[in-house]
């Protein structure tokens, strides 16, 4: 049955499919801050390339798929009940977001600081309300390494508190308010590039991250032609569109490195926009494709690394830290694969320990504020 994962995807609101596409992501991640990849790679090469977009583009993958969870719940919600809760869709963002994040803010703002003034280290603190009000993305002064992280978390709350009332009073528009967000979107990151203005953090870059995303949901729930082509996709086209990325990426690479200055700077926002718009239609092709890879929902490491990827995510910049601090001080001939394994495997216990004895108990209180 060519439908079957449609099917299967209506009737959910837990993909596997996805927790993985967000393990992967997060894989990515600790492997463009950690590895030190970018000093052994040669310079100019295709594999530095691919590793210096890696990052940013994983990021941006988590933004896709946020967007697209909160509109897919939304919908369904509405269908179901009639109306849509801002009251449950705002409990349930807080009680996702808020504990793990607030116990980062004591550790990075109380904790770490009293260590390191009884260790006779300085650090560089931000202004604190900029992190307390989900407004850090903002903040562009010099600070601790382990803290810039959290711009991410920023950018995602100011989209939550928009898109929530979008989703409660203009819900009948939400696909055109989609599309006006991704125009704003690509008018102001246009805009920047052509006046060479640095605010890659802002959140207007990133409107279009959350476009696609939600523009996925909607295509999903009406199962429109984009749909009803990935569910009759077979091997050939499964395998010509997997093939899709790689290709775009030797392609842009080629483009970039011929096109110095501001005309590269345009491929590579392109390229971008292309990426983001293909992690889109990857979420669609995972829940419709009858012929996808199976990999992403059967694979139980990428599945408990998307769940946990959150406190992954939090921690990892201040594990990394410290690994680094501890390496040059005892172990400075210490291989960079030894220390990039043994951070990622302490980071792992850490986050699946805080996400099992302490997440958890505030996601299963959310069940209380479930719209769909």
């Amino acid at each position: 049955m060519r439908n079957f994962a449609f099917a299967q995807a209506r009737g959910r609101i837990h993909y596997p499919e996805l927790d993985s596409i967000r393990g992967l992501g997060f894989l990515v991640v600790f492997t463009y801050h950690a590895s030190g990849l970018s000093e052994l790679l040669k310079e100019g090469s295709l594999g530095l390339y691919v590793f210096k977009k890696s990052g940013p583009f994983a990021i941006e993958t988590f933004f896709v798929l946020s967007s697209f969870l909160l509109t897919w719940l939304a919908l369904n919600e509405e269908k179901r009940k009639g109306k849509f809760s801002i009251r449950n869709y705002f409990m349930r963002r807080i009680l996702r977001i808020w504990p793990l994040y607030f116990l980062i803010m004591a550790i990075g703002f109380i904790a770490i600081p009293l260590l390191a003034s009884h260790s006779g280290q300085t650090l560089t603190l931000p202004n604190k309300w900029y992190y307390l009000l989900f407004i850090a993305n903002f903040y562009t002064l010099p600070h601790v390494y382990f803290l810039q992280f959290l711009w991410s978390i920023s950018v995602e709350e100011q989209f939550y508190f928009i898109w929530g009332f979008s989703l409660k009073f203009l819900m009948k528009h939400i696909k055109w308010i989609a599309f006006v967000i991704m125009a704003i979107s690509v008018g102001f990151t246009v805009h920047r590039i052509s006046h060479q203005t640095p605010k890659y953090f802002h959140t207007l870059n990133y409107f279009f991250d959350f476009a696609c995303g939600a523009l996925a949901a909607y295509t999903l729930f009406i199962r429109n032609r984009i749909v009803r082509i990935f569910s009759n996709f077979n091997r050939f086209h499964t395998t010509l569109y997997y093939l899709a990325l790689p290709i775009l990426f030797v392609l842009f690479y080629f483009l970039e490195k011929n096109n110095p200055g501001i005309a590269g700077d345009f491929y590579s926002l392109l390229f971008r926009y292309l990426f983001i718009i293909y992690v889109a239609l990857l979420i669609i092709e995972q829940l419709t494709n009858p012929s996808r890879t199976k990999v992403f929902g059967k694979n139980k490491f990428l599945i408990l690394t998307g769940k946990i990827s959150y406190g992954l995510y939090c921690f990892h910049g201040i594990n990394i830290t410290l690994a680094g601090l501890i390496v040059s001080r005892f172990f400075p001939d210490l291989p960079i694969i030894i220390t990039y394994i043994g951070t990622f495997i302490f980071n792992y216990v850490l986050a699946w320990t805080i996400y099992t004895y302490y997440e958890l108990p505030f996601l299963r209180l959310k069940e209380k504020w479930k719209g769909a």
